[in-house]
């Protein structure tokens, strides 16, 4: 998204007669910032009235949902921060900015300019979690507030122009985890965002480095977000990839964000520096949420009013235990699940959704999902995972003075890893053949209303306190046998 600048002043002394700060949104509130990261398409009643085939396709609307936790605005946090801070040192209107501009990175660095030197100053943030927490799709909520590309005109009496401010970029590591490609991925975002015709990329990997570098202080990129940072381990990383990421921030003053799976994190402890570094302005870990967190319970109380089946299933306590134990806390499997479940039921004649039924979905999804073996390794109890305490945790701490995050270490219980059968499990409360359905719901109807009327809890409980057979039953009258005969 490209912008022209709108100016609000700064509401910190060193900020001020920054056009570069003063031209990015003003800061917002918690509540605001909720509001402003999340995505609730519309759903009508009347839509439950349309052909199956129809309302299949509004399901996929739930792909877009987007309910924010409490990390969204600490990411928020850190981002503004990050901005800030790096773009202090890089006042266009500064001398000692210009200069920066028209030299090498080799001769102006250390070289005294004007009344003092130039020393850029920039952060980095990591995010770490398995794949499907939330991690990516955090990311790119937070960096949709803010414009990608700020076009300056004047500003306090200067005339910027044709200055194009480059806010943020994210780009993928490298598979092969080289210096060299990410470079050139580097050098076609920059000019994607700017709308430029692509650079082709020089055959001399110094050369290419120079241009980059021009390229990167030209454009006053704000932050540069690198995904999928894990592929560093599984090449064992390049060392010269390394040293390219510690330039961008300590020559070049531009902030990084790195994100990616535990893998990374591991790579960092590894790597006292490269952890330095990749934490000076915080860290966030994220985690599947545990059952009675309040993001849990306000992500399942919006997604469930998304249904478009021809009658509306509410949400209760089984339900909404059953969600959480079979997607582990994991919100992008908790969509899907509950996307595979609307699928499963729509046009078969009795579209409730019921445990079963998500049960059944979750057996499609689990054959072909690798998250959810890894999320098995974070749940503490295999049997009550709705019971474990929120795993995420983040912590102001203090460096140099300023403000940042960092997530406390969690102490993992552990976990026999139980390798599941993929068989699938027909739902025997739901009718498997639409010639059966009008039939077999006339039966459960009867069924119920049998029940209903003859059931004693007293008595129940007392032949189960007792360890009485079904046998039991039937001398209570109470076992029923055929329901098309029972009255």
């Amino acid at each position: 998204m490209t912008v022209n600048a709108k100016y609000h002043q700064a509401d910190l002394p060193e900020y001020r007669g920054n056009p570069l700060i003063e031209a990015l949104p003003p800061l917002m509130s918690r509540e605001d910032v909720m509001l402003a990261l999340s995505n609730f398409p519309e759903i009508n009643e009347n839509e439950r009235e349309l052909s199956n085939e129809v309302r299949e396709q509004y399901v996929d609307r739930i792909d877009a949902f987007r309910c924010p936790q409490g990390t969204f605005f600490d990411c928020y946090k850190a981002i503004v921060r990050l901005l800030r801070t790096g773009y202090t040192t890089r006042n266009p209107l500064d001398i000692h900015t210009v200069r920066f501009l028209h030299y090498s990175v080799e001769g102006s660095l250390g070289e005294a300019l004007g009344d003092g030197f130039h020393r850029p100053r920039a952060g980095t943030f990591s995010i770490t979690g398995i794949s499907g927490v939330g991690k990516s799709t955090m990311l790119e909520q937070v960096l949709g507030h803010f414009p990608q590309i700020i076009d300056h005109n004047v500003y306090q009496g200067h005339d910027l122009t044709p200055l194009r401010q480059v806010v943020w970029l994210k780009i993928n590591c490298p598979p092969n985890s080289k210096a060299r490609d990410l470079t050139e991925i580097l050098l076609a975002a920059i000019d994607d965002a700017l709308g430029l015709k692509r650079t082709a990329p020089p055959s001399r990997t110094g050369t290419l480095l120079r241009l980059i570098a021009q390229k990167i202080k030209s454009a006053f990129i704000g932050v540069l977000v690198i995904d999928e940072m894990q592929r560093l381990t599984r090449t064992n990383g390049d060392e010269q990839l390394i040293n390219f990421l510690h330039d961008i921030v300590d020559t070049l003053g531009v902030p990084l964000v790195f994100c990616g799976n535990p893998e990374f994190e591991d790579k960092m402890r590894q790597r006292l520096r490269f952890a330095r570094r990749a934490e000076t302005a915080g860290f966030i870990r994220l985690n599947p949420l545990a059952y009675q967190t309040s993001d849990w319970q306000s992500f399942i109380k919006y997604l469930w009013r998304y249904q478009w089946t021809n009658v509306y299933t509410p949400l209760n306590d089984e339900l909404n235990i059953k969600m959480h134990k079979l997607s582990k806390g994991n919100l992008a499997i908790a969509q899907r699940l509950f996307v595979t479940a609307q699928l499963k039921v729509i046009g078969t004649g009795n579209e409730v959704i019921t445990p079963a039924l998500l049960g059944l979905s979750e057996s499609v999804l689990t054959s072909r999902a690798d998250e959810f073996i890894q999320a098995d390794a974070l749940v503490y109890d295999e049997e009550l995972p709705e019971l474990s305490e929120s795993e995420e945790t983040v912590l102001p701490l203090k460096n140099n003075g300023k403000s940042f995050l960092k997530s406390r270490e969690i102490r993992q219980k552990p976990v026999r890893r139980v390798h599941k059968s993929f068989t699938v499990t027909a739902d025997l409360n739901r009718p498997q053949h639409e010639e059966f359905a009008e039939e077999l719901n006339n039966y459960t109807a009867q069924t119920e209303a049998i029940l209903a009327k003859k059931c004693e809890p007293v008595l129940f409980r007392a032949l189960w306190q007792n360890k009485c057979r079904y046998s039991a039953l039937e001398h209570y009258d109470r076992l029923c046998n055929d329901p098309s005969t029972e009255t």
